[in-house]
């Protein structure tokens, strides 16, 4: 055997070879930043809840052009739903989910009315003489204060619908989807 050599040039890389075991465990870190104060639960925006669902039974026709109102209510926390006004009052800024269903044997029109900037969404169904359900629906941004209701208007109804006294059904619900207190 003889005498080494001369180091050779570097090789290339080679892969990347399998992972070892974990190590141990390290030291325990600092305590993180207080905690922000929320103040009372029943004002946290993570505790805000709104929900109503109200029910006119009238068998009258709704006036065009007017509030609906509502004899029956089904739930209203935590009573931001006035049914004698048919008013709805934000209480919560945030984003809400407002839907409506209508049964009538008549050709029926309703929309979802905002406060200012005023946001109307119509829906109508022309019908006769057999049961019906008209339905509609939006998610709208409100701002404390801010009302939001459903109302009958004019379209294309024959002027005897209003004097129709069959059996008419109108739910009207909303809720809270998540606050938004910008």
């Amino acid at each position: 055997m003889g005498n080494r050599g001369e180091q050779g040039v570097m090789g290339p890389k080679g892969f990347r070879g399998d992972l070892g075991a974990a190590g141990g465990a390290g030291r325990p870190g600092r305590p993180g930043p207080d905690g922000r104060n929320l103040g009372h639960a029943d004002s946290s925006p993570q505790q805000a809840r709104s929900a109503f669902s109200v029910m006119r039974t009238d068998n009258s026709y709704p006036n065009f052009e007017q509030v609906v109102t509502y004899q029956h209510t089904v739930i209203n926390t935590p009573q931001d739903f006035n049914a004698a006004t048919g008013y709805f009052t934000c209480r919560v800024a945030g984003f809400y989910y407002f839907s409506f269903h209508s049964m009538a044997k008549v050709g029926v029109c309703l929309r979802l009315a905002s406060d200012p900037p005023f946001q109307k969404l119509g829906f109508c169904d022309y019908n006769k003489n057999f049961d019906q359900v008209l339905s509609g629906g939006s998610v709208l941004e409100l701002r404390a204060g801010q009302r939001v209701w459903l109302e009958s208007f004019r379209d294309e109804q024959r002027p005897e619908v209003t004097r129709d006294t069959n059996e008419k059904r109108i739910i009207f619900s909303g809720f809270l989807l998540f606050p938004n207190p910008a």
